[in-house]
């Protein structure tokens, strides 16, 4: 219990400390903005008639990337067994956290577009650092390249959690599989699993091949919904089911195509 406790401050400091950096970064961003926003800056020089003639392969490659900044508040459904009233605080926990991280999320994009032109952004991975170096110059940029490396041990640490709870809960549903129940064996899986896609790919190459799986498994979770419905076995109301449902699967349909 005690080093549940530590863990839970530890990862609670760091969350509290990566959204206290991305707002810096959001009001910082707008400022500089303000007072001398570039003519030629990725945002100024976008159309939605570029979006309108973008490839089905484009956007669906688009999508998938872009999901990666919303998959995180899933996250605490892993943990419904382990909360106090899950009926009232897991809706609550999942519409906060995901407003809160689509707020976010769009303005930060907002101040990376509007910050550098778009030959410099277009195919890269480091937009935070060009975006900063654009508006702050090289010695900022490289600070925020590492404050932002550091807040991201808080991503690592909420994956490490939630990743165990979902091997932990394949072993008590399946058997042949009880052995992953036992902790250390299921974390030393997941650590293996990590390193291994981490030498075996560029960033591009692993980005899509896993953006790929998780868009097969949200759907085949949310084509759950229905068979839970079916049996009765439905704890949660769900505003105008089926339709929001079968809209989640025709998108994901789309981006696997």
């Amino acid at each position: 219990e005690g080093g549940t406790s530590v863990g839970v401050l530890a990862q609670d400091v760091l969350t509290v400390g990566k959204l206290a950096l991305v707002v810096v970064v959001i009001v910082l961003g707008l400022v500089a903005l303000a007072i001398d926003a570039p003519r030629d800056s990725a945002l100024a020089t976008s159309s939605l008639e570029e979006l309108a003639h973008a490839s089905p392969l484009a956007m669906g490659l688009g999508i998938v990337v872009s999901s990666f900044a919303y998959s995180g508040w899933n996250a605490a459904a892993y943990f419904a067994g382990e909360v106090r009233a899950p009926e009232r605080t897991l809706p609550r926990a999942l519409a906060g956290g995901t407003l809160l991280v689509t707020v976010l999320y769009v303005l930060v994009n907002v101040v990376f577009l509007a910050a550098a032109p778009r030959e410099v952004l277009t195919g890269q991975i480091v937009v935070g650092h060009l975006a900063a170096e654009a508006l702050f110059g090289s010695t900022a940029a490289r600070a925020l390249s590492a404050v932002i490396a550091f807040g991201l041990l808080s991503t690592v640490s909420a994956f490490v959690w939630t990743g165990l709870r979902i091997v932990e809960a394949m072993g008590r549903h399946h058997a042949p599989l009880a052995f992953l129940t036992r902790r250390p064996i299921a974390l030393t899986i997941q650590l293996a699993l990590s390193v291994g896609m981490l030498l075996s790919a560029s960033f591009d190459v692993l980005l899509g091949s896993v953006g790929f799986a998780l868009s097969v498994a949200s759907a085949l979770t949310v084509l759950a919904v229905f068979e839970v419905r079916r049996r009765g076995e439905a704890r949660y109301r769900a505003p105008l089911h089926p339709l929001p449902a079968l809209f989640y699967l025709a998108l994901m349909v789309g981006v696997v195509l």
